[in-house]
């Protein structure tokens, strides 16, 4: 179930908010609370309140919010009864009633949605009030702030593991780093999450859009069989991973969902995840940390010393994989314009970079003929001679058909190598004097500093939006054991890469 919630100035304002979102959710909460208004109170009347309940269609929640629940509302206890008592009067359906003012308050006409906003680290505590205090028929919400995904996962174990004597619930964490929370909920009990309606501002921290949640999730309802997964890092609020595994899992129908959660440590966050998380993908800075911990190790996590995917095989036990070696060796094929299959022997592929995406790439074109340049040469010395790779040191020039930056210059906007150090133009098996590919790790930013300069000397380049599709496709068939739907997939990245270029 999820709840619109709108806001408004004006009376005027939250009815034109409200009737553009009344499509959105099962439930529209109007929130009464409005900024520069007596008390933070807004003004209405009886009749138009009737008359936009009516015309929504849909059943009303009313919430009158102060500072601890994302309102403004300043008013004494006599003030707030009779705007809720105004708005019943209207015919609401549900009305938001605060856990500490509920003695106080007492009991209305409508149903109670009984509330507690608090710290994560007073859920517990707040789930036992709320059940004490709790009246027949009253739905209860609780909604933990949280700081990172820790404390969300903390929020949703409290769902999951309360004793709430059949009282229906909505649990999640509110914050930025929570927004996550919204979209898994269900799967640890919740019977409701709030969110912004499209067109209008949230009205609390980490609301998203009602669109974007049923997007996010399985077209199935949600519960304690929903398999969940999630890409890792540090940060991560930038990837796309969450959009095409929510497309590929929608398309085939599975009851899954997939999140971001932002994460420093891999090994604070494993403990919490239980039986519902069954794959995860990792970025920086996390990936490293996913070869030590993981069980299990496939060829291609060992040769890169890293892990971009782990696999649930058993409780707290995981196995890694490394989907970048996938996604390189098709993108750099693609890239020459080979078949997938093809081989890279006798092809000079130089290598900028000594971290892990380095690592990773010398063991997927391992066929061709390497070379290795890093800004830290001591790194790249150490890498090339654990691959049996010639390293550019005090070389005029890098000769090469391909030239494959995994490099994070780009996320700082800078080249990892001044472009004249790039002979642009090689002589190839494929044909003398073919121009010098240049292809990018990062789809975001998808014209690198490195890759424009590139251009303006008559190199061909290419993006890393092939890289990250073919490692995405690969993951995806890691955690469900399935062939993922390409093309869904594939549509999905350009259609998010299209948006975020549009003016």
């Amino acid at each position: 179930m999820i709840v619109v919630s709108v806001q408004g100035a004006s009376f005027a304002e939250l009815a034109t908010r409200a009737s553009a979102a009344r499509e959105e959710g099962d439930i529209v909460e109007l929130r009464l609370d409005a900024p520069g208004a007596p008390h933070g109170a807004l003004a209405f009347g009886v009749e138009e309140l009737r008359s936009l309940k009516e015309h929504l269609g849909r059943p009303v929640l009313v919430a009158l919010n102060g500072p601890e629940a994302h309102g403004c509302f300043s008013g004494p206890l006599a003030a707030r009864r009779a705007v809720l008592d105004a708005a019943v009067a209207a015919g609401v359906d549900l009305v938001d009633m605060p856990l500490h003012l509920a003695a106080e308050l007492g009991a209305f006409a409508a149903r109670r949605v009984l509330s507690a906003h608090v710290d994560a680290a007073a859920c517990e505590h707040a789930a036992r009030a709320l059940v004490e205090r709790a009246a027949p028929g009253d739905l209860l919400k609780l909604v933990g702030r949280a700081t990172d995904a820790v404390e969300g996962l903390e929020v949703l174990r409290v769902c999951a593991r309360h004793d709430w004597r059949d009282h229906r619930h909505a649990v999640f964490a509110s914050g930025l780093e929570a927004a996550w929370t919204r979209i898994v909920a269900p799967a640890f009990g919740s019977a409701a999450v709030w969110a912004r309606a499209t067109e209008a501002p949230a009205t609390a921290p980490g609301q998203l859009d009602a669109h974007a949640l049923r997007a996010a999730r399985p077209a199935r309802p949600m519960g304690s069989s929903t398999r969940l997964c999630a890409v890792l890092g540090d940060p991560v609020a930038h990837s796309l991973s969450p959009r095409l595994h929510a497309r590929a899992l929608r398309e085939l129908g599975l009851d899954a969902a997939f999140v971001a959660l932002r994460v420093a440590r891999l090994d604070e966050i494993l403990p919490l995840l239980d039986e519902r998380w069954i794959g995860l993908a990792l970025t920086a800075p996390l990936k490293q940390q996913g070869a030590h911990l993981a069980l299990e190790l496939d060829a291609a996590t060992r040769a890169a010393c890293a892990a971009n995917t782990l696999v649930r095989v058993a409780r707290g036990a995981w196995r890694a994989t490394n989907t970048d070696v996938v996604g390189i060796g098709l993108a750099a094929r693609a890239a020459l314009g080979l078949a997938p299959q093809a081989s890279l022997s006798g092809r000079r592929i130089a290598i900028l970079g000594a971290g892990g995406a380095a690592r990773a790439a010398c063991h997927a074109l391992r066929e061709a003929r390497l070379s290795l340049w890093a800004r830290d040469a001591d790194a790249a010395r150490a890498l090339g001679s654990a691959s049996g790779i010639a390293v550019f040191e005090h070389v005029a020039a890098i000769e090469a058909e391909l030239v494959l930056d995994c490099t994070s210059a780009a996320l700082a906007g800078e080249s990892p190598v001044p472009i004249e150090r790039i002979a642009p133009r090689t002589s190839t098996i494929a044909g003398a004097g073919a121009p010098t590919v240049v292809l990018g790790s990062t789809y975001r930013p998808a014209r690198t500093p490195l890759l424009v300069a590139a251009a303006g000397r008559g190199m061909s380049t290419f993006d890393g939006s092939r890289w990250f599709l073919e490692q995405a496709i690969a993951q995806f068939e890691s955690h469900h054991g399935l062939p993922a739907p390409r093309a869904a997939m594939e549509d999905e990245l350009r259609a998010a890469l299209a948006a975020e270029q549009a003016p």
